[in-house]
């Protein structure tokens, strides 16, 4: 059972002659951590309450009761100046204990056991505990016996020694028009993805790579996409058609761009299959569409009634659910896109955490990976 403990800024304070001891308000929570031995608790207070304080108590009380030995503890901070304090502050009060004559012999023993064996407990940061089970057990971690550990700055040079690698393979391999990538990535570099900015991704994906196994970049086919809109566009060119020809004065902005809608999307038929060129037509065809028929495009008065209304109201109708089918698909073809550069980095990352591991070679991540 995992129990919480929320504790306040409670701290003894100083007594005087006429004064009784000053009990903190949350010194049944501060009695529990120490004594509640089989409770698994999180104890959650602000800097300067007596945290230390509560687990060097706890501590003390563990090897006191008989509960366990010092060298079986494991108390893991996060910095190794942390864990040196907390070395030296429970050998201090340990060193108490074993002189403290109004105690009973077999507690006194049991300190001065503990005294004995503070050396092999675990008072470490989270990455030196793991390492030290990854020394005691490498061949069951999938490690060779004299694996190397690299620090931050070291991780940070190999992880970009590989990227530059794989990058400019990428890059060269992608020039080639069968390539699975060159589509993606041509298209992804046009539109604003930059070389960093997959880098910034390899760098979180290498961070988390213990997750990336499972995780799922299903991306949608970016050429039926493509080819949904382009049909679509195409279907209504005999309406948008029909529209125009309720204008009688063609010098119209909106039967002049209509006309000139007409003509691109024509044109989308013959470039469709190609990613690249059937979305720049795409984005072409966008500009200056009216985003709705309230857009105030087109004179009225050079339009005939249809309906009861002048019929540029349904042209504008018509071509701003062209706008709206557009935004649409460039919106799902560039998902599709980065989706397929996402399981490329995917493949990258997992690739080189296999080669660490092969090269017998450990980043803070792999620690904490392997020993798990």
């Amino acid at each position: 059972m995992t129990t919480a403990i929320t504790t306040s800024q409670g701290t003894s304070q100083g007594t005087s002659q006429n004064t009784a001891p000053h009990t903190p308000a949350d010194n049944d929570a501060r009695i529990r951590i120490q004594e509640s031995l089989d409770e698994t608790l999180f104890v959650e207070a602000g800097a300067g309450t007596g945290k230390t304080t509560s687990l060097v108590g706890r501590i003390l009380e563990l090897v006191g009761s008989g509960a366990t030995t010092m060298d079986k503890i494991a108390a893991i901070t996060f910095t190794e100046a942390a864990a040196a304090e907390l070395r030296d502050r429970i050998r201090d009060e340990m060193d108490k204990a074993a002189a403290d004559n109004t105690i009973s012999d077999k507690r006194r023993k049991r300190f001065t056991d503990g005294l004995t064996d503070i050396d092999n407990a675990s008072f470490q940061t989270l990455h030196s505990f793991a390492a030290a089970l990854l020394r005691e057990r490498p061949i069951e971690a999938g490690l060779p016996p004299s694996f190397e550990t690299m620090d931050a700055i070291r991780s940070d040079i190999a992880f970009n020694d590989a990227w530059k690698a794989w990058i400019d393979k990428t890059l060269d391999d992608a020039a080639d028009e069968n390539s699975a990538l060159n589509k993606p990535l041509t298209f992804a570099l046009q539109n604003g993805l930059s070389i960093d900015n997959m880098r910034e991704i390899a760098k979180q994906f290498n961070a988390n790579y213990d997750l990336l196994a499972e995780a799922k970049f299903v991306a949608p086919d970016a050429g039926e996409i493509i080819a949904s809109a382009a049909q679509t566009l195409l279907n209504a060119v005999p309406e948008i058609e029909r529209l125009c020809e309720y204008c009688h004065k063609h010098d119209d902005t909106l039967y002049k761009r209509a006309q000139d809608k007409l003509a691109s999307i024509r044109q989308l038929k013959k470039v469709y299959p190609n990613l690249i060129e059937a979305q720049n037509k795409l984005l072409d065809i966008q500009k200056s569409l009216p985003a709705s028929k309230n857009t105030r495009v087109g004179n009225k008065d050079k339009w005939n009634i249809l309906n009861g209304e002048p019929a540029h109201i349904y042209l504008k109708d018509c071509l701003a659910g062209l706008n709206a089918e557009i935004q649409d698909a460039t919106q799902q073809v560039r998902i599709a896109v980065f989706m397929t550069l996402l399981n490329a980095l995917k493949a990258f990352v997992l690739d080189y955490a296999g080669q660490r591991k092969a090269e017998g070679r450990v980043n803070f991540q792999d620690m904490l990976v392997r020993a798990r």
